[in-house]
């Protein structure tokens, strides 16, 4: 099954901030994939050209890891923006609690449902998240 464009664009948009902070700092993708393998997280020689043209988003399964090379917290390369779309902004923003987001979580304020359901979420995978996002947003937008 093929992904979402919305989540094809989301890990793309990730990788550019990877890329941009590996930049900043001095580092090759070359070094950074030794640097992973010394972590223990394995890739094929040509993972970060696969990354850049989108072939493969595995960068998604070792984040922490990237993100402690480059210096990074998952909350400044995890948001999203769809230029023109500012409901779904606002949505895709909190969830992923950047800092410009608009919603703010308390537990006060919540169901045991939707207790559950922030528990969920925040258990699953960067990927499970978006894959849950995409099918929130199908689901508001009358999609089944």
């Amino acid at each position: 099954m093929e992904k979402p464009q919305i989540v094809k664009d989301f890990t793309e948009q990730i990788y550019k901030r990877l890329d941009q902070a590996a930049t900043q700092k001095g580092l090759s993708w070359r070094k950074i994939l030794a640097l992973l393998e010394e972590k223990g997280i394995k890739h094929n020689k040509n993972a970060a050209y696969d990354w850049k043209i989108g072939k493969s988003d595995s960068f998604c399964n070792c984040l922490d890891e990237l993100c402690e090379i480059l210096g990074l917290q998952k909350s400044e390369i995890v948001y999203f923006n769809l230029s023109g779309n500012n409901t779904n902004n606002n949505i895709i923003n909190s969830i992923n609690e950047s800092p410009n987001s608009t919603l703010t979580i308390t537990e006060n304020n919540l169901s045991k449902q939707e207790r559950e359901l922030v528990e969920i979420y925040r258990n699953l995978s960067l990927m499970g998240q978006m894959d849950l996002i995409t099918y929130a947003l199908k689901l508001k937008n009358g999609g089944q």
